[in-house]
């Protein structure tokens, strides 16, 4: 967590008071490189219209904090709201709810971004006490298509969800999974999401690959001729030792017969 308040009486940082009453999910929609959470941030502050700014900002390697969760941010303003949200929220869902962005910049891994929101979210939710009906997309509040992987399907498929429900509803599956505590058991900080994430975990709990020294894993690395070697040497060692214990049963079996 980096922690880079907005200056305090400006625009995008009132400094007025809420009482949280939900989450609201984001994207920043800059696919440019370099639009990080710290470009978002500073975006925010220096915006020519002043009234722009969310609390928190994710991308694949940190998150940084624009607004106190104590105070107002300009994330979800409109000329008009969905009827759920004017009945669950307010007139003015600016004033009781937290938003969360997340950077889609073409040079970050979004896979570890979404799982970076996933931890972040499930970690606010918690704190407040909150269940996952207290998740809502910036969509659910103003009709606006955003995060628009969470609401339009070609954008959902680009991001790697087979369509935009989908993408929403394992997104709140994940959270919830992280709140209960079974995000947390992963061998590799790294693998979460990952296509072949059950067959590393499988791979490294039988002793034929190991993690590096950071706790991760590194799925998408190179694999060098000494790499190769051990693996092939850790699986025929496997293969010999049970192929020694199945010989073994046989010739007990065959002595008895």
């Amino acid at each position: 967590m980096k922690e880079m308040l907005l200056t305090s009486g400006r625009g995008g940082r009132p400094g007025r008071k809420i009482q949280p009453k939900a989450l609201v999910i984001h994207w920043t929609a800059n696919t440019k490189a370099g639009a990080d959470a710290v470009a978002n941030r500073n975006y925010f502050e220096g915006h020519p219209q002043n009234k722009v700014s969310a609390h928190y900002i994710v991308d694949d390697h940190q998150v940084v904090q624009c607004l106190p969760e104590d105070e107002m941010g300009y994330h979800v303003g409109a000329y008009r709201y969905q009827p759920k949200a004017l009945e669950l929220l307010s007139s003015y869902p600016n004033n009781c709810t937290i938003g969360i962005e997340i950077c889609v910049n073409e040079d970050c891994d979004f896979r570890r971004t979404y799982w970076n929101t996933v931890a972040l979210a499930a970690d606010i939710l918690q704190r407040y006490g909150w269940g996952i009906d207290r998740l809502w997309r910036h969509y659910d509040i103003t009709w606006k298509d955003c995060p628009r992987f969470f609401v339009n399907d070609e954008t959902a498929c680009a991001y790697g969800f087979t369509s935009a429900a989908e993408g929403w509803e394992q997104f709140k599956s994940d959270v919830k999974k992280e709140m209960q505590g079974k995000g947390t058991d992963r061998m590799f900080t790294d693998m979460r999401g990952h296509w072949a994430e059950n067959d590393v975990e499988e791979a490294a709990k039988l002793g034929l690959v190991a993690g590096k020294g950071d706790g991760t894993f590194g799925p998408d690395d190179g694999m060098t001729r000494a790499q190769g070697t051990v693996v092939s040497l850790r699986v025929y060692k496997k293969l010999e030792t049970k192929i020694i214990a199945l010989e073994e049963r046989i010739a007990k079996f065959e002595g008895r017969a």
